[in-house]
């Protein structure tokens, strides 16, 4: 069985932009927190982190890069929809398919972990990583252990 040529070049052409929408609106995470800068008040890879302000601050800056993702899914989605209409359909789609995903799972996260009528359904294995508690409850942990916030 010989595949047509165009088929192939349509499977490129959507692979290549499925890859651009999965990796595009997860930019500022993927860069940031990988960034020389962002792990400097943090000691080597096997020793544990230190409750710090520090600590307190990554998990607000992961949460902020975290929902930022969704600006860029917006101009993903803006590009794909272009180039649906004007250029290569594919690739497009590709755009479209992985940004919409992305775009998805983290809406669906938000309102499965608060329910529509606000009370939370889920166990806390289900519930997102980067929640406005978690900032809120390590800095209670630093009060407690150190009298007054961590220096």
């Amino acid at each position: 069985m010989v595949v047509p040529v165009s088929m192939i070049g349509s499977i490129v052409m959507f692979s290549i932009g499925g890859v651009i929408g999965h990796i595009g609106p997860r930019l500022p995470t993927l860069y940031m927190t990988r960034a020389k800068g962002f792990n400097v008040h943090f000691p080597p890879h096997p020793h544990p982190i230190p409750l710090s302000p520090y600590l307190t601050q990554r998990v607000l800056h992961m949460r902020s890069f975290y929902w930022s993702s969704m600006v860029l899914a917006i101009i993903t989605l803006i590009f794909g929809a272009v180039s649906l209409k004007w250029g290569s359909a594919p690739f497009g789609f590709g755009l479209w398919v992985a940004t919409s995903w992305m775009v998805l799972s983290r809406l669906q996260n938000a309102v499965a972990v608060r329910g529509l009528h606000g009370r939370e359904r889920l166990p806390m294995v289900f519930k997102k990583s980067w929640t406005k508690r978690l900032p809120v409850t390590l800095a209670a942990m630093m009060l407690s252990l150190f009298g007054c916030p961590a220096k």
